[in-house]
């Protein structure tokens, strides 16, 4: 299947995971928002080890997008053991994103559950 998600090993299950939710390509009547592999790959070095940035595409993977519930797509889930640490809609910014990121991961390490929410992105 294209796009396969990486097998889940002991030491990504610590990691923090980006998704980033693109919407199904056919049922878009407007242009459609492009996350190219260049921008995960930016995105992926900004933030280094500490969080692994999926692109999640709704037609593939549709029951995952579903789960998440968004309101609109594209979305962008950051979560850690199951947890929802912070979500909001559009598409990141490497250089807005990444620093609001890596806040996120080091609020929800210290507080442990605790969930994150916001509807802009930084720089909109």
């Amino acid at each position: 299947m294209p796009g396969t998600l990486p097998f889940p090993t002991e030491e990504s299950a610590a990691t923090a995971v980006l998704l980033v939710m693109l919407p199904a390509v056919a049922r878009q009547a407007e242009p459609i928002p492009v996350f190219s592999i260049a921008d995960q790959a930016r995105l992926q070095r900004q933030l280094g080890p500490a969080v692994q940035v999926l692109r999640i595409n709704a037609t593939d993977y549709e029951a995952v997008v579903r789960s998440f519930e968004p309101v609109q797509l594209p979305a962008c889930v950051l979560v850690r053991q199951g947890l929802e640490l912070w979500r909001t809609e559009g598409l990141p910014r490497p250089d807005n994103l990444a620093p609001l990121i890596l806040s996120k991961v080091q609020v929800g390490v210290a507080s442990g559950s605790q969930s994150f929410r916001t509807t802009a992105l930084p720089g909109d």
